[in-house]
């Protein structure tokens, strides 16, 4: 199971409530994700899954939930609660955040927050937005899902990629991200002659990513 959702299920079974029963102090959970799937969608992406959370249903429901059982900030009040004595003992508050700046950002959460009166905060990659190009991570899985490859060698070690696919694409990320940001780059191009398959095309990278109008929509 997913950990995020697990987590989620876990904080739905306990109550939030319940936790804030046991402490004076208020409480402020941030959750946070990074892409939201249309239900009616059934391809498989070509990038990373694990960036993934619930599809637009459920994500409605959380939010809906969120605004029952806690009271949701905006940036604005969370910048400014704790110096303006607003805090309430034993209050539950929240935050909805959003990584990366992924095109369903618009397309199906904006809509979803819009109709439920819900601001959330969208973290942007700035460089990612004006080349146009996707994390490292999409990458990788993209040139590791397309690759006809039963096994690569990266780093001096070999990946079974016809035994355990799903294990090895999460190995191979972790060593992306073991790897100082200058190294990252040397790193998807030797992966790229590992599986014998280029980076993802600018066009196709670009299709995944919010632009500039989106972001000021959003904003």
């Amino acid at each position: 199971m997913n950990k995020r959702l697990l987590l989620a299920r876990t904080l739905v079974a306990s109550g939030l409530h319940s936790l804030a029963s046991s402490t004076r102090e208020p409480l402020l959970f941030v959750f946070n994700y990074h892409r939201i799937r249309s239900r009616t969608d059934q391809e498989r992406t070509a990038f990373d899954d694990g960036v993934f959370g619930p599809d637009e249903v459920t994500f409605r429901q959380q939010v809906e939930w969120l605004r029952a059982a806690t009271t949701i900030l905006d940036e604005e009040a969370l910048l400014e609660l704790p110096t303006a004595g607003r805090w309430s003992p034993g209050k539950i508050y929240s935050a909805v955040t959003f990584d990366d700046a992924y095109v369903d950002c618009h397309t199906i959460a904006k809509p979803i927050l819009d109709s439920l009166g819900v601001r959330a905060l969208f973290f942007v990659p700035v460089d990612l937005i004006e080349s146009r190009s996707l994390g490292w991570w999409d990458q990788a899985a993209y040139m590791l899902k397309k690759t006809t490859r039963t096994s690569i060698t990266l780093s001096d070690k070999t990946y079974d990629l016809a035994h355990d696919f799903r294990a090895c694409l999460r190995r191979i990320l972790d060593l992306f991200k073991l790897q100082p940001a200058t190294h990252t780059a040397d790193l998807l191009m030797q992966l790229a002659d590992a599986c014998s398959v280029p980076p993802p095309p600018v066009e196709q990278q670009s299709a995944e990513l919010l632009t500039w109008k989106q972001v000021r929509e959003l904003h």
